[in-house]
């Protein structure tokens, strides 16, 4: 499968695998799993893209308009495994999504613990 996507980290992270050859159509019916599960939950949901790809599908413009940047409980995004042409592209669709809290990493390992402070320090209480 050139798409995949599984909930981790009690749901508060949405995993997404991209490999080649993809295209957007590949990962447009993630989206419905992907509402679905924000629907359900009341705190942030964080996206961790694995995107071991070296080439931008036709239709990947589309993506600024995923839940993954506009929706009530949208949160950080953590990328990894780009190259220069998919890096400057997801930039590209960041601007036009009007969204800020996108980060690029060399491996998974170092996405997935940036993403799992921000969901420790959403989950302690607020000091007084």
């Amino acid at each position: 499968m050139p798409v995949e996507l599984d909930i981790i980290e009690n749901g508060h992270i949405l995993h997404y695998r991209l490999t080649d050859p993809w295209t957007y159509e590949d990962y447009e019916p993630h989206l419905e799993r992907e509402i679905t599960h924000r629907e359900s939950v009341d705190h942030k949901v964080h996206n961790l893209l694995s995107a071991r790809v070296r080439t931008v599908p036709t239709g990947a413009m589309k993506a600024r308009t995923s839940p993954t940047f506009n929706h009530r409980t949208s949160g950080h995004v953590a990328i990894v495994g780009t190259n220069q042409v998919v890096r400057v592209f997801a930039q590209a669709i960041i601007r036009l999504a009007n969204y800020d809290r996108l980060k690029f990493f060399e491996t998974e390992d170092e996405a997935l613990v940036y993403l799992q402070g921000i969901v420790q320090a959403e989950n302690q209480p607020a000091q007084k």
